[in-house]
């Protein structure tokens, strides 16, 4: 359940499965990754360094996030790297 220098496996579960809900639309992902979470949270609150990934998707799921599509044939870098810049 602790982060190390590798992210626990429970954590890149709940950071996966927040993704795939957000991707799919399903909720029930969604509702088991902020399961996850709320078990992970006695570790987060006692030992903060070792649930890094438990705060990124923590982050993820409550804290404001911009999500960018690209569709295309082609990326134009340089539109991208203006975007980037702002």
């Amino acid at each position: 359940l602790h982060d190390n220098a590798t992210p626990a496996g429970t954590t890149l579960a709940a950071t996966a499965l927040w993704k795939l809900g957000r991707l799919t639309g399903r909720r029930d992902f969604e509702a088991r990754a902020e399961e996850t979470l709320q078990l992970l949270s006695g570790t987060m609150h006692r030992a903060p360094m070792a649930a890094g990934q438990a705060f990124l998707a923590f982050d993820m799921m409550y804290g404001p996030t911009a999500e960018l599509v690209f569709c295309g044939e082609t990326v134009d870098t340089a539109a991208l790297a203006r975007l980037h810049a702002r």
